[in-house]
């Protein structure tokens, strides 16, 4: 029969390398929800930059007109940021834990090996204790 401890550990190492894949997505999502949101507060200045100061401009209106929609993409784009940022604690989290129950495997496997050890040595002191009983 297989060691159970060992599958354990191949089980815990293939979720510690889940989470580091989920963490690396997770961390990527976050960097690309604050590029959009440096882009949206790029196209707000500008925009405002570009708007005409003279309100008998034709296109005076155009930007009165626009910076609702620009306000909302850039909310939204720190809405999508923070959301992400949550998700990559979250995955960092997921991976410490992860790597505490590999950790914890590694130790079990660590104290059953010594435990064997310990047991094998009790046995060849036992025989060679019983070899220099013999006459």
């Amino acid at each position: 029969m297989a060691d159970p401890v060992a599958r354990l550990m191949r089980l815990r190492a293939a979720q510690e390398n889940a989470a580091r894949r989920d963490l690396a997505a997770a961390l990527c999502a976050q960097e690309a929800a604050g590029a959009q949101t440096a882009a949206a507060l790029n196209a707000m200045s500008r925009e405002a930059k570009a708007a005409p100061r003279d309100a008998t401009h034709p296109l005076a209106g155009a930007y009165t007109a626009w910076l609702p929609a620009g306000q909302a993409a850039i909310m939204r784009a720190r809405c999508e940021e923070q959301a992400r940022a949550a998700a990559a604690v979250a995955a960092r989290a997921a991976l410490a834990q992860a790597r505490m129950a590999v950790k914890a495997c590694e130790t079990l496997a660590e104290a059953r090996a010594e435990k064997r050890r310990l047991a094998w040595l009790r046995r060849e002191q036992t025989t060679l204790e019983d070899a220099i009983r013999k006459p």
